[in-house]
């Protein structure tokens, strides 16, 4: 119905004047309702499908890059994918007490550490130093069979001491292998700390029980060791290397997580129930947060990519002597992309590093798309909002 404006007119003046139908505001400012709903929804579907696909990736890396087996890294070390478990460590300290028995008195923990950590001058062997320590301290095998070392059919039969491992009865490898840049506190926090503790306890049980089995006097303390000790002793460098990984975890998490809380805060906003200024508001928020945690989490994995494959690791191709020689460029560096048989291959265990980071990268990318969609979507609302605000005035309000 047409709607009555101006006076009434007198008798004799004719008809009254109308207005023609309108459909409010929305002529006024050439506004499609329908269109823009149909618009927000497709960029917010859009938006959820990138942030599910980003969060996958970041989650699949994030579980994955500081968790790899043990076995895997010992396989590209040496070949073979074997820890040093009981039998081995067991092997290890019958050739100690054949060198060393009747003149350094029962096997100790610090003697395992000035073999694998170096003689530190203050005489200590922290729990850091073994989480960073050679990887022939968790792997059964050795990669070749080290100078000064006699080896026969696959086994060292021959050594002075009792360096880098190299006891008499160790297996030496026979397959392909990579070096490992050793010292690389980056490659070392990647390993899976479970897997890393077994190995340590294992070492413990073994040295502080004797040829029989018996547990033994600690030579400082003139306690007695048990499992149970052996057992708190190994939960301990667990506890030292989760904590190692905390503030990197932490922070590679909460940058999906935050991603999810907002877009999924704003996605609810397309309902009608949801579609307060509050939620708004509060979507947006936490959007700029996840985008600030997100940048961030590019810095992490930036700096660990750096300190792990740029400065630790070159291609050297094959360029061969005298600029590559035993895996190593001519400056020292360890090449990335020779194996032990001089076969131009990219070390397995750094490619999956850097798989990792790029894939954690990638999903980072995605949410922030995810984001910016969904930021596109809620500025759309508002402007729907500001046009129902407009709609309602009443012909006071609108001058």
């Amino acid at each position: 119905p047409n709607r009555r404006v101006g006076r009434r007119t007198a008798p004799g003046e004719g008809p009254l004047r109308t207005m023609p139908p309108s459909n409010g505001v929305e002529n006024k400012l050439n506004w499609n309702e329908t269109i823009s709903t149909r618009t927000r929804l497709a960029l917010a579907i859009t938006g959820f499908v990138l942030l599910i696909a980003g969060v996958i990736c970041q989650w699949y890396a994030t579980n994955n890059i500081n968790d790899a087996s043990l076995k895997d890294f010992c396989e590209t070390y040496s070949g073979y994918p074997d820890l040093n478990r009981l039998d081995e460590w067991y092997t290890a300290k019958q050739d100690y007490y054949k060198k060393y028995g009747d003149t350094k008195g029962p096997m100790d923990l610090k003697f395992v550490a000035s073999q694998f950590l170096g003689f530190l001058p203050d005489g200590d062997y922290p729990l850091n130093g073994f989480l960073g320590t050679s990887p022939s301290f968790w792997c059964k095998y050795l990669p070749k069979c080290p100078d000064g070392v006699e080896c026969d059919a696959g086994k060292v039969v021959q050594s002075k001491n009792w360096t880098t491992g190299a006891w008499e009865g160790r297996p030496v490898s026979d397959k392909a292998s990579w070096a490992i840049r050793e010292g690389s506190r980056f490659t070392d926090d990647r390993i899976r700390c479970v897997d890393k503790r077994d190995v340590y306890f294992d070492m413990v049980s073994t040295i502080f029980t004797n040829l029989n089995g018996e547990w033994q006097v600690d030579p400082e303390t003139s306690a007695v060791w048990t499992e149970e000790k052996a057992r708190r002793a190994a939960q301990e460098l667990l506890i030292n290397c989760l904590t190692k990984k905390g503030p990197n975890g932490f922070f590679l998490g909460l940058g999906p997580f935050l991603s999810s809380v907002s877009v999924l805060t704003c996605f609810f906003t397309m309902f009608k129930f949801c579609s307060s200024p509050f939620m708004l508001s509060s979507g947006k928020a936490v959007m700029l947060v996840a985008i600030a945690i997100t940048l961030v989490d590019f810095w992490v994995i930036s700096y660990m990519t750096n300190g792990e494959l740029v400065q630790g690791y070159q291609f050297c191709g094959e360029q061969g002597a005298p600029l590559v020689t035993d895996r190593k460029y001519v400056d020292g560096t360890t090449c990335v992309d020779v194996n032990s048989l001089d076969e131009n291959l990219m070390n397995p265990f750094i490619a999956w590093s850097g798989w990792m980071s790029g894939t954690y990268t990638a999903g980072g990318i995605l949410n922030l798309f995810a984001i910016f969609l969904t930021l596109i979507a809620i500025s759309k609302a508002e402007e729907s909002n500001t046009v129902r605000k407009f709609q309602n005035l009443g012909p006071s309000d609108e001058m």
